[in-house]
């Protein structure tokens, strides 16, 4: 089948291209700036920081273990993981706990709020260029494609015959969406909240409202008493021999 080129008038670019990139920058800094707003900031409770500096404590002790006598890590072992030890203490921050989170109305109207500016922005433009831009051929792209991106490219307009490469104010809408993710992020730095893949990959693990992650404080503690057991934490001092490997050493890298 042959395919037709058209030629795109220029009154496009000032009329449904620009104006479409231009709305769609201006949407995404006001969401990120209404995002900062609505944010919650609340700080984390005395008892879940205590909690999560001794797993932290606990774990780097387990890592670096080899740097510290036998008889040492082993009262760092008996310390954590006895019957007795820190992390046989009941947690008792209910703070980043799922299920809370669940129960909390303020934690669930936080979460409602970061889906309504995730997806409420793309509805309303949407809806604006479907109204002002209709089937509108606004832009070619300056590389080719297969016939099996027309659905995707050239969504609104049913012409078998026009190359693939020119693509509608739809699909125009959700390139400039995701084209302009480094502008924004230039123009905001790493405060950004433009990230769509971020932001999905957050809800998608729980992290609630508020940037807190949601975390089972009594499963982890129970995985680092594990973590404990003489069977994955066998200890073997790095300066065993240290003096002798340091005399075999040879003379031309001793004499500096």
């Amino acid at each position: 089948m042959t395919q037709t080129a058209v030629l795109l008038d220029p009154g496009i670019r000032e009329w449904a291209l620009i104006p479409i990139v231009l709305v769609t920058l201006m949407l995404q800094l006001v969401r990120h700036y209404v995002s900062v707003l609505m944010k919650d900031n609340k700080s984390s409770s005395k008892e879940f920081l205590q909690e999560m500096q001794t797993l932290q404590r606990s774990a780097l002790c387990r890592t670096n273990r080899g740097w510290i006598p036998k008889d040492a890590f082993e009262a760092r072992r008996k310390k954590y993981s006895d019957a007795k030890g820190l992390l046989h203490t009941k947690p008792t921050s209910n703070e980043g706990n799922p299920m809370a989170a669940m129960a909390d109305p303020n934690m669930m109207k936080g979460m409602m709020v970061q889906q309504a500016l995730s997806i409420g922005p793309h509805i309303g433009m949407m809806t604006w260029v479907a109204h002002f831009f209709p089937s509108f051929v606004i832009a070619k792209l300056p590389f080719g494609l297969t016939s099996r991106f027309r659905g995707m490219f050239q969504r609104g307009i049913e012409h078998q015959t026009l190359e693939v490469t020119y693509i509608t104010s739809t699909c125009g809408y959700f390139l400039f969406m995701y084209g302009l993710r480094g502008f924004i992020t230039l123009l905001l730095g790493e405060a950004s909240d433009f990230d769509e893949m971020e932001h999905m990959n957050n809800m998608s693990q729980g992290q609630m409202a508020g940037g807190r992650q949601q975390v089972d404080m009594p499963a982890l503690f129970n995985a680092e008493i594990e973590n404990w057991s003489e069977a994955l934490t066998a200890h073997e001092f790095h300066l065993n021999g240290s003096e002798k490997r340091l005399l075999d050493l040879p003379a031309d890298v001793l004499d500096w």
